[in-house]
């Protein structure tokens, strides 16, 4: 009789990271080694453990093995203990039964209910389980194996108060006065007001400041500006106009977006790029000097010029010379002593080397410093005490096996020399971002089955800070969505990155517009915070609203709530609603029901306002005031999302009935009406569409179930 080799894996490992950091916690199970063969007696096992989400998986999984002779049915009894780290009752519900095998069945798993406490537990819990009892002639190999609960009530470092005013969009740059600069990707990437502009700003709470407005002819992107000492900003792009003056391809803004006619650039400056359809990278120098450079064409730049912005020959030849046979400019960052260390790139794919060197002011070299090489030269970041914080990468990433060479993160002296180096794990890359109260935050790209970010903090002796921990963000498909820019802002770190989020209030997916406040220094000793993506369905009973408690959780904690009109209407769309939260200690969390009026009337998505007020504890932050839309049930479009784009688009949301067929309609004398699409609805909140009318119009629009 032939025999057929069975292994079971001798370890296995689950590990749990919020987000990764060294000092990340660990389980393992230990199995037994072992080889069995069809003919050996059947043994049952404990099998893999693994990993229940609360507040989204309903039950937690045990998977039991069957090895050696499956010919025959057999059974086991099961049961969780008490001695894991989770609670029975609370946070799970303690389960016995029995487990029937078939014939030639191998695997089964139990199911255990879990419990939503609303406490702050941090690091995963265990529930373990036993087999015993099984069936005459049948052995057990692995009596108890566990399993994990996952805490979604985590201490959170994201501050979820901060919700910025615009569509998808990138940071740019944090002004002095705290206000925040961002871009889009088109010349009316922004409405403010009835206008169109390529770039906003918004104020230190993320509200749009409507007195500020770009307008520029982009062809392509815009870059991201450069402040200038004392006010103001450097942008570059593909433009030939900017807010209706000739400037082709640079232009210095004063800082309230009008444009500073003092600085007039030779044209011959950005020719170049211009020529090959790219911008510029560009940065001020504390003297007023600007720099420009390609880092995607070595044959364009580098290119200096004065602060009134004629082309400053003598550094340009000083450059050029240091930069000798090492390759083309990639990056520049200015140092506290006014020298420019800057990175250089020579060869192509996998001969490519990046050096980094230093320029004087005028250009030359420093001959002190000392030079240094890798593969690929992530980041470079000057720090306050005159080291240089620097990413290595021996190889690079290799994007799509998603391989890389162990990189380092390194402290150099101010001349070069290396003082610490700190390794990343394998799949790992970062690049040191700011500085703030002695301590650097590094942030960069993991991958492990799919791109995410991670942000994490050292302190001034280059050791990882275990008390920072940052939200981690979901998957994105290409590096283009994770560039990381930071600045500090408000106390906190101002980021732009994923388009969504893992919220770690909830873990549910937040469609953030990319922009995010990340809180760096200790959160308040009370505060509250709404749920994300709080909405409501006109004909559901009750809108849900959940409350957040963050930071010290081990005293109790009271909160006022009262709702107030906006567009919806009290006895008309939803019922008045006040009350009292009371958290009990280490409780994290509150919902808040108001109960809601269905009318026949098509009103759109009227909403009511939530205020938080008068808590326990009277240094604690409140969240701001909450709006929550209840999006009607009855078909029909939300006049305020009606717009026609300049590329003769028309744009709108809808509110639908979900599982219903709808049509969608236009005319353009609301006699004749012309079929424009038919679906049948899956979302049960608004949805997004955009049409292409044949002719500029007028058009009128409509939506009627089917």
């Amino acid at each position: 009789m032939k025999t057929c080799p069975r292994s079971l894996v001798q370890t296995a490992l689950l590990v749990f990271a919020l987000p990764w950091y060294p000092a990340v916690a660990a389980h393992t199970l230990e199995l037994a080694q072992a080889t069995y063969r069809v003919s050996d007696p059947p043994t049952l096992h404990a099998g893999e453990p693994s990993t229940a989400e609360e507040g989204k998986d309903r039950h937690l999984r045990f998977q039991i093995v069957r090895n050696g002779d499956r010919s025959q049915p057999c059974s086991v009894e099961y049961r969780t203990l008490a001695d894991g780290t989770a609670s029975p009752g609370v946070d799970f519900v303690p389960q016995t039964g029995v487990l029937h095998f078939a014939a030639n069945e191998q695997y089964k798993e139990a199911a255990v209910p879990v419990l939503d406490d609303g406490v702050v537990e941090g690091l995963p819990e265990t529930v373990r389980f036993e087999l015993f009892n099984p069936s005459q002639g049948v052995a057990i190999g692995q009596r108890v194996g566990e399993s994990f609960i996952r805490d979604d009530e985590v201490p959170t470092t994201l501050d979820v108060n901060f919700r910025p005013e615009v569509g998808a969009a990138s940071i740019l740059a944090v002004q002095p006065d705290g206000k925040i600069l961002v871009r889009g990707w088109s010349p009316d990437a922004f409405r403010i007001g009835s206008r169109w502009s390529a770039m906003a700003r918004l104020h230190a709470d993320g509200s749009v400041d409507r007195e500020f407005f770009v307008d520029v002819d982009l062809s392509e992107g815009l870059a991201n500006p450069a402040l200038v000492p004392g006010g103001g900003m450097i942008i570059s792009g593909v433009f030939k106009l900017v807010n209706g003056v000739p400037r082709r391809g640079l232009a210095r803004l004063r800082s309230n977006g009008q444009l500073d006619t003092t600085f007039v650039p030779a044209d011959e400056a950005t020719a170049g790029f211009l020529e090959h359809g790219s911008w510029p990278g560009v940065v001020v120098l504390r003297s007023g000097r600007v720099v420009l450079w390609n880092p995607w064409d070595s044959s364009v730049g580098p290119v200096a010029l004065h602060p009134d912005g004629s082309i400053d020959t003598e550094f340009i030849r000083n450059a050029m010379k240091a930069f000798g046979s090492r390759g083309s400019l990639v990056s520049i960052k200015e140092h506290h002593d006014g020298r420019l260390l800057c990175i250089l790139q020579s060869g192509f794919g996998e001969t490519v080397t990046q050096s980094l060197i230093a320029l004087r002011e005028d250009g030359t070299s420093d001959p002190d410093f000392v030079e240094s090489s890798a593969a690929f030269i992530v980041g470079v970041f000057p720090l306050a005490d005159g080291r240089i914080a620097v990413s290595y990468e021996r190889r690079g990433l290799a994007l799509e096996a998603g391989l890389t060479d162990r990189a380092t993160l390194s402290y150099l002296t101010a001349q070069g020399r290396v003082k610490k180096t700190v390794s990343l794990p394998d799949g790992y890359s970062g690049v040191p971002l700011l500085e703030q109260d002695g301590k650097v935050y590094w942030a960069g790209v993991r991958f492990q089955g799919g791109y995410r970010a991670w942000i994490q903090r050292m302190d001034a002796e280059g050791r990882w800070d275990p008390d920072f921990i940052s939200p981690m963000l979901v998957p994105v498909d290409t590096l283009s969505y994770l560039n990381v820019f930071a600045s500090l802002h408000q106390g906190g770190l101002l980021c732009w990155t994923a388009p969504r989020l893992s919220h770690p209030l909830d873990h549910s997916f937040w469609e953030s517009p990319g922009l995010v406040r990340i809180l760096t220094r200790d959160i308040p000793a009370s505060s509250f915070a709404w749920s994300p993506n709080s909405v409501a369905r006109e004909g559901a009973p009750v809108a849900e609203v959940r409350v957040h408690r963050l930071g010290d959780l081990s005293r109790p904690a009271a909160v006022n709530f009262a709702t107030r009109d906006g567009r919806a209407r009290a006895g008309f769309n939803y019922v008045a609603t006040q009350g009292v939260l009371r958290f009990e200690p280490l409780e994290s969390r509150k919902t808040i029901q108001v109960p809601l009026i269905n009318i026949t009337k098509f009103e759109g998505a009227p909403d009511f306002v939530i205020e938080l007020s008068q808590p326990s504890d009277p240094s604690a932050v409140l969240a701001r005031p909450l709006s929550v839309r209840i999006y009607d049930d009855e078909p029909g479009i939300l006049p305020e999302t009606f717009w026609r784009r300049p590329d003769g688009a028309v744009q709108f949301k809808m509110t639908v009935a979900s599982g219903v067929s709808h049509v969608i309609e236009n005319s353009s004398d609301l006699r004749s009406w012309r079929l424009v699409d038919a679906f049948a609805a899956e979302s049960p909140l608004a949805m997004e569409f955009e049409d292409w009318p044949d002719l500029m119009g007028p058009w009128f629009y409509r939506v009627r179930r089917r």
